[in-house]
């Protein structure tokens, strides 16, 4: 060992050995420091977040082989119009995470693109990890365009304004309507509003107080979350005059063929503290073509045109002017165009076409004059059935239509050739194709009452249940109508307090109907009033309230029934809010009074616009009438006459019911000429091609009924339109049993 010191001076390396308990020992292991290391996750690793909008994700920081040191935070590849910061930035010793803040600009581009997150500490590998940020298109909604509108000074639209709403980036729920840089006096009403669906519509109403002049204007949609979208037009409002009136007619346009009628709606606005009544004419008629108006002096907001096109008018298209005059005021115009078609043959003839398949005749005949013989006719078509009918001054059709079961529906008309005219082009308007739907009511309380209306089928739903089927909907464009209402109390009938009304719908068939929800956006309060039934001489009255719009009965509203029939009953409709032109409430008053071998029924039909306090006004009681036996062979034949009444001057008729066959017979009063009789006889149809007498009454007991109809308009009622406001139809039936 005194050597050592100098071996280590000389750069000789020494082992030493450690020895002890008489033996050597191995050399003690050497261990090297540990590697220091960082890395990091995120949590999300991937987002999607809209254009204006800020997201955040976390990173966290995992410390490797005793590495205290700071770690900085860093983004690399951001995209365009993205911006990335940390919170903190740096992380010290004790901090393990930082939140990383992504703002997306309106410039960001739409669509899925990724950026690395990174991680750098001094004397340590940095780290890295992918972050994927999905840029969606924001929540938004776009609203059709609207093309400039005019209007005068204390009027409003003419015709409803059409809004189609389309949602985009996912917006859903409801969208409020308003209208924005309206001038002062100018409101706008929107049906529905909110809107739960794609479509609205907008009626301006300018006050007489707003000042003239051109208004750039917007309607704006606006959603949850506070997206929206606008449509900008332009209105331009004109001075009225000290006071005018305006008119417009529904349809405005009309194709007839020669020697048949046509109906439009000639809709009357007054301004300006105007408020006399109006003398409506036409021009510009074809030769041939004589136009009536419904009342021809008008004091409402309509009257009803009807256009007779002579046999002889030349086929072509005619503009016709409208004129309504009044007294200080300057003459109002609209131009109405009306077409007239060939007729199928070359006489004077009118199509009679059936488009519901459930009423396509097995037989059809005709009778000119009030002694020619019958004559069976031969149909066109495939998916409809016409009937071309010779027409004379008066005449006569019979058909049959098959009953489920076996028999037949025979019809007999006795008929001037205006009324064939009108009869044969309201069949498809009141007998359209028909579908099946269902659907689903909700918020109706237990034990409460929901009745859903479409297309002329209608259903009450007693809760709890909530789901429903209509059958026997009328095809193509029609309207909804339903309301809630309290369980019947007594002789209350319905208490209605919440409705819902959609227009122009066309649910496919087989479909579901949306659900109807009586405490959703689109229900409404229903307006209430009280009706007073006259005439009534102690039978008990009932009282219905339907909507009748330019797309025909949209459904009955609610119904009430009363004892006695001389009290007052509060009936529920549409409030003005929800009506659009063209629309009106119908009461009808139902008496009924069963004492006897015989039923008296009576009925008055009143049409109003608006929805208020009104009396109306029953017609006399039937005659009790005994059918005479006018043969017994091949068929039996039955005959009936009577005086013609003037609350029932317009039609009678009667029905006869004998398993499996009806028959219903009618005249009106202008087949009957200046006769103060009428008869109702059923024909000798034996001998007319293609009849069957199975079809005819055999030896047994019959029902029958007898139908007197008149009204303040006149002629025959048929399916769509409207009808002058205020305009009435009166109706007596008198049922009875004829022995074997």
């Amino acid at each position: 060992m005194r050597r050592l010191p100098a071996l280590l001076a000389a750069g000789v390396t020494v082992l030493l050995t450690a020895c002890g308990g008489g033996g050597d020992s191995p050399p003690a292991p050497v261990t090297p420091p540990p590697t220091p290391t960082i890395a990091i996750a995120l949590a999300p690793a991937a987002i999607t977040a809209s254009r204006g909008a800020t997201t955040t994700t976390t990173v966290t920081l995992t410390r490797g082989g005793n590495y205290v040191g700071m770690v900085t935070l860093a983004a690399e590849g951001v995209p365009n119009g993205v911006q990335v910061t940390f919170s903190p930035a740096s992380l010290t010793t004790s901090v393990t995470s930082a939140t990383v803040a992504i703002a997306v600009g309106a410039t960001a581009a739409v669509g899925t693109s990724s950026f690395t997150i990174t991680g750098t500490g001094a004397g340590v590998a940095t780290t890295s990890i992918p972050f994927a940020l999905t840029v969606a298109t924001p929540p938004g909604v776009t609203v059709s365009a609207i093309t400039a509108q005019q209007l005068s000074q204390g009027t409003s639209s003419a015709t409803a304004i059409p809004l189609v709403l389309t949602r985009t980036g996912g917006l859903a729920g409801d969208l409020t309507l308003a209208l924005e840089g309206a001038p002062t006096g100018l409101t706008a009403t929107f049906t529905p509003n909110p809107v739960a669906g794609t479509g609205a519509q907008m009626t301006l109403n300018a006050a007489a107080t707003t000042a003239p002049g051109s208004y750039a204007l917007a309607v704006r949609a606006t959603g949850a979350g506070g997206a929206s979208g606008t449509s900008p037009f332009t209105l331009t409002i004109t001075a009225a005059e000290a006071g005018s009136v305006s008119i417009n007619t529904v349809p405005a346009t009309l194709s007839v063929v020669q020697g048949q009628t046509a109906l439009t709606t000639v809709n009357i606005a007054r301004a300006g503290g105007f408020t006399g009544t109006v003398t409506l004419s036409a021009s510009g008629l074809p030769a041939g073509t004589t136009a009536t108006f419904t009342p021809a002096v008008a004091a409402g907001t309509q009257a009803q045109l009807g256009l007779v096109v002579g046999a002889a008018t030349p086929a072509g298209s005619y503009p016709v002017t409208v004129r309504a005059q009044g007294a200080g005021v300057r003459e109002a115009t609209t131009t109405l165009t009306l077409t007239v078609t060939p007729a199928s043959s070359g006489g004077n003839t009118v199509n009679w076409t059936f488009c519901a398949p459930e009423r396509f005749p097995v037989w059809f005949a005709y009778q000119t004059g009030t002694s020619g013989a019958w004559t069976a006719l031969t149909p066109t078509g495939s998916s409809t059935r016409a009937y071309a009918v010779p027409a004379s001054t008066v005449g006569a059709v019979a058909y049959a239509i098959p009953r489920a079961g076996g028999g037949a529906d025979v019809f007999v008309s006795y008929l001037t050739a205006a009324e064939l005219g009108f009869q044969a082009s309201n069949e498809c308007v009141g007998s359209r194709r028909t579908k099946s739907l269902t659907g689903t009511v909700t918020n109706v309380p237990a034990g409460a009452l929901s009745f859903v209306s479409v297309g002329g089928s209608g259903t009450l739903i007693a809760s709890p249940a909530t789901t429903f089927t209509l059958s026997g909907v009328a095809d193509g464009l029609t309207d909804l109508v339903a309301f809630r209402s309290a369980p019947s109390v007594g002789n209350v009938g319905v208490q209605a307090d919440r409705g819902i009304l959609r227009r122009n719908v066309d649910y496919t068939a087989g479909s579901s109907i949306p659900t109807l929800d009586f405490n959703g956006n689109e229900s409404f309060a229903v307006a209430t009033a009280n009706v007073s039934v006259l005439n009534a001489g102690g039978d008990q009255v009932s009282l219905a309230t339907l909507l009748l719009t330019t797309n025909g009965v949209a459904g009955p509203l609610t119904t009430a029934t009363q004892p006695v029939a001389i009290a007052t009953q509060r009936v529920f409709g549409v409030p003005r809010a929800q009506l659009l032109n063209g629309d009106q409430h119908q009461i009808q008053a139902v008496a009924v009074n069963s004492a006897g071998p015989t039923t008296s029924t009576r009925s008055v039909t009143q049409f109003n616009r608006e929805l208020s306090d009104r009396t109306v006004a029953l017609g006399a009681v039937l005659p009790t009438f005994v059918p005479a036996i006018a043969a017994t062979a091949p068929y039996r034949r039955l005959s009936l006459s009577g005086l013609w009444q003037a609350d029932y001057g317009d039609v009678m008729a009667v029905q006869y019911l004998q398993q499996p066959n009806t028959w219903t017979v009618s005249v009106s009063r202008g087949y009957a000429g200046g006769s103060a009789n009428w008869t109702l006889a059923m024909p000798d149809l034996s001998g007319v091609a293609g009849f069957n007498t199975a079809w005819g009454l055999g030896s047994g007991s019959t029902g029958y009924t007898v139908i007197g109809s008149g009204g303040t308009q006149g002629g025959l009622s048929g399916g769509g339109g409207t009808f002058a406001e205020g305009a009435s139809f009166r109706q007596a039936l008198r049922t009875g049993t004829l022995p074997p």
